[in-house]
């Protein structure tokens, strides 16, 4: 026979400590989100929507603090705050309000990106409302599966609990299954969506790191899953703050991974900032020296203004081309001519590059799109 592993008993100040931090650091990051979006002016409903779980949250931190104050060694002599802090209603429900509904925000978060009534925006909203039903359906297994002595429905006063084999709770088995089903889901989405969007290599991996998010959340279920369905772990008399502790750390993970996209694209975008005015400094730095150390001319300038010429055609993106075809042309001497014959071979090669990004299919024509609306709509 197997032998049973016992935990031993928790700190509740260590787990008080760790998921106040947790859940400190989300809500920050869903602050600094809420700010940002509202100061660029790109509030959408991903970000009306993350409202709800940002509450529940800090409300579900509050009640862990109360309810875990002192050890109790006996559940059932506790007081009668102590019971309704641990009814389904304060410890369950909050919990999977929250992670449902930041489900919900990072399915619409992919979907922002993609221009209206694309396919990958519609299968953005398919998966919201798949997210809605999930909730509802784990809700309510959870609260009809068991039956309890009073309507708190207290988690550790119940008279039945339907089960699978004579061991496993059905309520948990459908919440685990559900919970691994849904980050599938939400982790695979978008690996398929931009697999075939043709994007530099840097933004490709950004993109996809992105929303890979709701792995962190995948990770916890399995953690879930090993430690309340394992017939040879036995969660000993602290079963309920390790449960509750488990429900607080995955609440607060959620809710940082839906502010992963955008907290990693200001990262990005501050850092690409960096570099560039690292590299105008250099660049000048070195033009300057190397004036000063030049002879001084004699004759008449011939030289285009900076103000009037062009950008260099090598530095050009899909976004600048429509800008950079339809400029006049400047002046009619020599230095014009070799000019603009390096527009026209610009403006060739980059009109065979669109043409060849329209011609692959219908993800393939969104990806010099995709660039502007990742960069427009998240950062």
């Amino acid at each position: 026979m197997a032998s049973v592993i016992i935990l031993p008993p928790q700190s509740y100040i260590g787990w008080k400590v760790s998921i106040s931090i947790l859940h400190a650091l989300s809500a920050g990051c869903t602050i600094y989100r809420l700010i940002h979006r509202f100061r660029i002016h790109r509030i959408w409903w991903d970000d009306r929507l993350i409202f709800i779980p940002l509450v529940f949250n800090i409300l579900y931190c509050v009640l862990a603090w109360i309810r875990f104050s002192h050890r109790v060694i006996n559940p059932l002599l506790g007081s009668r705050t102590y019971e309704i802090l641990n009814s389904y209603w304060l410890s369950l429900l909050p919990y999977l309000i929250t992670v449902w509904t930041t489900r919900m925000v990072l399915a619409l978060s992919l979907g922002r990106i993609f221009p209206h009534k694309h396919p990958a925006r519609q299968w953005s909203y398919f998966l919201s409302i798949l997210m809605a039903f999930s909730f509802i359906g784990c809700a309510l297994a959870a609260a009809l599966s068991c039956s309890y002595i009073s309507p708190l429905m207290i988690l550790y006063e119940t008279t039945y609990c339907a089960t699978l084999d004579g061991r496993y709770v059905v309520s948990m088995i459908i919440l685990v299954a559900d919970n691994m089903l849904c980050d599938v889901l939400l982790f695979i989405s978008p690996l398929l969506l931009f697999w075939r969007v043709k994007l530099p290599l840097s933004e490709r991996r950004l993109v996809l790191v992105f929303f890979c998010g709701s792995i962190l959340t995948l990770l916890l279920s399995i953690a879930f899953t090993v430690l309340f369905l394992n017939r040879r772990i036995y969660a000993g008399n602290d079963w309920l703050l390790i449960l509750i502790g488990v429900f607080n750390i995955d609440a607060a993970v959620s809710l940082f991974a839906s502010n992963m996209i955008v907290i990693s694209t200001c990262f990005y975008q501050a850092l690409r900032r960096l570099r560039s005015r690292e590299k105008v400094v250099q660049h000048s730095t070195a033009r300057n020296r190397t004036s000063h150390f030049s002879s001084p001319r004699t004759g008449p300038c011939s030289c285009v203004r900076q103000s009037q010429r062009s950008p260099s055609p090598e530095h050009l993106t899909l976004t600048e081309i429509s800008t950079y075809i339809s400029s006049p042309p400047l002046s009619q001497g020599p230095q014009h001519s070799r000019l603009h014959d390096d527009i026209s071979n610009s403006e060739k090669s980059e009109l065979e590059a669109v043409h060849s990004l329209q011609s692959d299919g219908n993800f393939q024509s969104v990806s010099g799109r995709t660039r502007l609306f990742f960069t427009r709509r998240n950062c």
